[in-house]
């Protein structure tokens, strides 16, 4: 039975000595040709703090990986377990209560919510979350250097700035697992080390595992492990 009872999910680490768990995951898309087998039987372990930068060619599978973790799209076979929660298990409300409390994801394009000031946007999955700390939203406008636009919108925002306000929304709730979809893939060195930087800082801080698909060896090099995948299965 499907589960949707959000008291299940515990912020953080959740008391778990692996933060995620991927067992035999397969994932297979259909076409007219038939079904293409995107993800082959993976499998590996993260541990709560732990960073891990996601390699490969384009159209490996890394986004769907990440998707699937989320909660956003169904497998097919397998096992994904977050902080100790069968993925695959949950209806819609409960993936969706998941990404509130215990996932958060950080795209390449940024996704923020264009009628809402930086300072809403930064504070908009903390409350989603019921977890808003005006303290903690503050700090993480001051670590991010967005005092200053607190009450601008995302369009009056460089690149940088607006992936900053993204890497900072991502933490407002202090999720256990942030997953990062080429999250600097936009910007430009300066600014990629810059907010990676940032995200690395915040990480320390809360505790959080950080799963990052990247296509940049110089970036995944600061991960404490890398995993490649390469027809769907991992190298």
């Amino acid at each position: 039975m499907a589960i949707s009872v959000l008291d299940t999910f515990t912020p953080c680490n959740c008391g778990k000595k692996t933060m995620l768990t991927v067992s035999n995951l397969i994932k297979n898309y259909s076409s007219p040709q038939g079904a293409i087998e995107v993800l082959k039987g993976l499998s590996f372990d993260m541990a709560p703090g732990e960073t891990i930068a996601l390699m490969g060619e384009s159209g490996c599978g890394k986004s769907t990986l990440l998707h699937v973790i989320a909660g956003l799209d169904v497998i097919n076979s397998g096992s994904i377990k977050v902080g100790g929660i069968e993925v695959s298990s949950l209806d819609d409300a409960g993936s969706a209560g998941l990404r509130r409390t215990t996932i958060s994801l950080v795209f390449q394009q940024f996704n923020l919510i264009t009628s809402l000031s930086v300072a809403e946007n930064l504070a908009f999955e903390a409350r989603l979350a019921g977890r808003f700390d005006p303290e903690w939203t503050k700090e993480l406008a001051e670590r991010l250097d967005l005092k200053q636009v607190l009450d601008r919108y995302p369009e009056q925002l460089s690149g940088g700035q607006q992936q900053r306000v993204a890497i900072g929304r991502s933490f407002a709730a202090k999720p256990g697992l942030v997953l990062a979809d080429e999250p600097t893939g936009n910007l430009d060195e300066t600014n990629s080390d810059i907010v990676l930087d940032i995200a690395f800082d915040l990480l320390a801080r809360t505790g959080a595992s950080l799963l990052m698909a990247t296509h940049s060896t110089r970036l995944a090099a600061r991960a404490d492990r890398i995993l490649r995948l390469s027809g769907g299965v991992l190298t």
